[in-house]
């Protein structure tokens, strides 16, 4: 167990690639105004924190205005092991900054891992800045394996997701990159959450060829998922994979949700948009 609190400050070493919560029932907490978990960035890249390496029931809480900065994170890395039941929690103010490199709610593998943005001035900026289109870098947000979660509630937020990858281009939020195998991964946005992409990216759910049945859910008044007239395609990235090779994704705007500034949005065949009383913003 590692606690920063009460104003405390720890720093990694600018040498070091990674940070590593792993095997069983690990926790690190970051409680409380004025304490800091600083993961530094080597002059070349990002550093990880890797959130359950081989492992289960390991997490790191972020939360009462403690803030993590410099690091992204993978909730989930089963390196030639099992990685279940992970989480990621910033809650109560918490903030985290992540840099450079993209963050995963479930690695290609893993399963049943969670990441948590919840309640007023609660946020994590996966991206170090806002990336205009047309640069190079950023941070992006994938999610792989199966049944992970992603649970943005009750106003916190999560923002600055946009990364350019040489094979997959210019992208934001992306459920099941890289894994043939990803299934039943979920991201819900709810009770005035809010989850921002940059202006030009293209978000997938289920964008790989295999993928199946992985949800994003916008639910209640104030929830948004809003673009920044990027495109949003639920369904193959039909660039790089056949048509017909990721079925039964879905996206369901409900009861005042809204997915908005939309520039182009594509639904695949055998793939869904459900539109149950929310709002839906498309420009073309």
């Amino acid at each position: 167990r590692l606690l920063v609190v009460g104003g405390s400050k720890l720093s990694g070493d600018a040498s070091i690639w990674y940070s590593t919560i792993g095997g069983n029932d690990c926790l690190m907490v970051v409680n409380g105004t004025d304490s800091v978990y600083e993961g530094r960035i080597p002059i070349s890249g990002g550093t990880h924190m890797f959130i359950g390496w081989n492992g289960s029931r390991n997490a790191v809480r972020v939360e009462n205005d403690g803030v993590v900065t410099g690091l992204n994170v993978i909730v989930g890395y089963p390196s030639g092991g099992g990685s279940t039941n992970n989480l990621l929690s910033i809650t109560g103010g918490g903030r985290m900054y992540s840099k450079l490199v993209t963050s995963y709610i479930g690695f290609v593998g893993s399963e049943g891992n969670t990441g948590l943005v919840s309640g007023a001035g609660s946020l994590w900026s996966v991206g170090a800045d806002s990336v205009p289109f047309g640069s190079w870098g950023g941070a992006g947000l994938n999610m792989s394996g199966r049944s992970n979660v992603l649970l943005v509630a009750d106003g916190g937020v999560v923002t600055n997701i946009g990364v350019y990858d040489a094979f997959d281009g210019y992208y934001g939020l992306y459920l099941g990159r890289g894994d043939a195998n990803a299934r039943y991964n979920s991201v819900i946005i709810t009770n005035g959450g809010k989850i921002f992409c940059p202006a030009g990216y293209v978000s997938y759910i289920g964008g790989a060829a295999g993928n199946m049945s992985n949800t994003v859910f916008v639910t209640g008044s104030g929830s948004t998922w809003d673009l920044a007239l990027g495109g949003l395609t639920v369904g193959p990235d039909i660039v790089h994979y056949a048509a017909n090779s990721s079925t039964g994704n879905l996206l369901t705007i409900d009861q005042g949700g809204t997915v908005d500034n939309i520039g182009t949005l594509t639904i695949g065949a055998n793939n869904t948009l459900n539109l149950l009383g929310g709002t839906l913003g498309v420009a073309n």
